[in-house]
């Protein structure tokens, strides 16, 4: 039998999921900002969504993003769609784009632990 896991505890897998899948796609990206081009040492590195708050473990969705450009600039969308077009296609940006329709939802805690098997990354 699965163990039972609270919301409380499912919220704390998910947030730790977070942070080992936001470090894999940073490393991914070389801490090399999407939208600018700017890198780590010369400016704080996050990974920003194209699709905000929804499919947040969906490597084709973040990437590597500057502070500026992700919050100060909103995810500075225009660019990031122009590279989001180049590199996966304007059908699959469009597909990906239908997800904002969806309400962001808790997933089990089986989904987050296996997120964070599958992309903890080995120190």
């Amino acid at each position: 039998m699965k163990p039972k896991y609270t919301i409380k505890q499912r919220k704390s897998l998910k947030k730790k999921a977070w942070t080992v899948f936001s470090l894999f796609i940073r490393t991914r990206d070389k801490f090399t900002c999407i939208t600018c081009g700017k890198s780590k040492p010369d400016v704080a590195i996050h990974a920003g969504h194209f699709c905000h708050n929804r499919e947040d473990f969906n490597v084709s969705n973040i990437h590597a993003q500057c502070m500026v450009c992700n919050w100060r600039k909103k995810g500075n969308m225009r660019v990031y769609t122009i590279r989001m077009v180049e590199w996966y296609g304007l059908d699959y940006v469009k597909e990906l784009m239908l997800c904002e329709q969806n309400k962001p939802k808790l997933e089990s805690a089986e989904y987050y632990l296996k997120i964070i098997n599958d992309y903890q990354l080995d120190n």
